[in-house]
């Protein structure tokens, strides 16, 4: 009686290898490894604004959307995609589509709003698209960049959000040093609500920039005590 093994065992061998092979080839072509998005770089920002998405398989991505709203996108390598925030996006997952397969983030990515607060302040009202984070920034135009440093060491700088201080001026709004125009320079404050606005959200704003010691920005000079923002409301609507 002939034995049978060797051909079984050859048999065997090759179905290993030509599934091998399938799995390297479909891999290298993006068409049947798991469609992973791993992460998102910045995690919030404007319209506009590209994004990098890093993941896996992502060679054959056909869409990529924020909160369901399409963006323009380029794929750079089966671990990368760069995507441009569009125009109506809210905050809410980024998904990556293909012919077979969806993706999303694991956590929201934050659709920020850039509030005109000289505007706001001047008019004592704001509109912010509902779904976004607002972000508000304000400064004061220096005469010479060597103003800077004297105007924030003899200011002191507030902010009131519903009656209460804000803890924190955000660091990412400091603009010291920026070009503003011809012989100006421009120092800035600013906030980050972190907060995404939903229908029907208000939130009041009170800006205060007091001198503490006499001081000069090359236009004028001001007494302690004077206020350069004399503290004008602000409220921001949710639409």
């Amino acid at each position: 009686m002939k034995r049978r093994w060797p051909a079984i065992t050859l048999l065997a061998t090759l179905g290993v290898l030509a599934l091998t092979i399938g799995m390297l080839q479909g891999s290298a072509f993006g068409g049947t490894g798991l469609l992973k998005v791993a992460s998102v770089t910045p995690k919030k920002a404007e319209v506009g604004t590209v994004v990098a998405i890093k993941g896996s398989n992502l060679l054959g991505a056909t869409a990529v959307k924020f909160n369901g709203i399409t963006a323009v996108f380029t794929v750079d390598s089966n671990k990368l995609i760069h995507a441009t925030v569009p125009t109506g996006a809210t905050t809410g997952v980024i998904t990556v589509l293909t012919k077979t397969q969806t993706a999303t983030s694991a956590h929201p990515f934050a659709v920020l709003f850039d509030v005109s607060f000289m505007g706001c302040l001047t008019s004592g009202k704001a509109t912010v698209p509902v779904g976004t984070e607002p972000t508000l920034g304000v400064g004061w135009t220096m005469a010479d960049k060597s103003y800077m440093k004297p105007f924030r060491k003899s200011t002191v700088t507030t902010l009131a959000v519903n009656d209460a201080a804000a803890k924190k001026m955000s660091a990412a709004w400091d603009r010291k040093g920026d070009f503003a125009a011809p012989n100006k320079w421009v120092t800035y404050w600013g906030y980050d609500t972190k907060t995404v606005f939903a229908k029907g959200t208000k939130m009041t704003l009170v800006f205060h920039v007091t001198v503490t010691k006499e001081f000069t920005d090359g236009f004028a000079t001001y007494e302690p005590g004077a206020e350069l923002f004399p503290g004008p409301t602000c409220v921001l609507n949710a639409v």
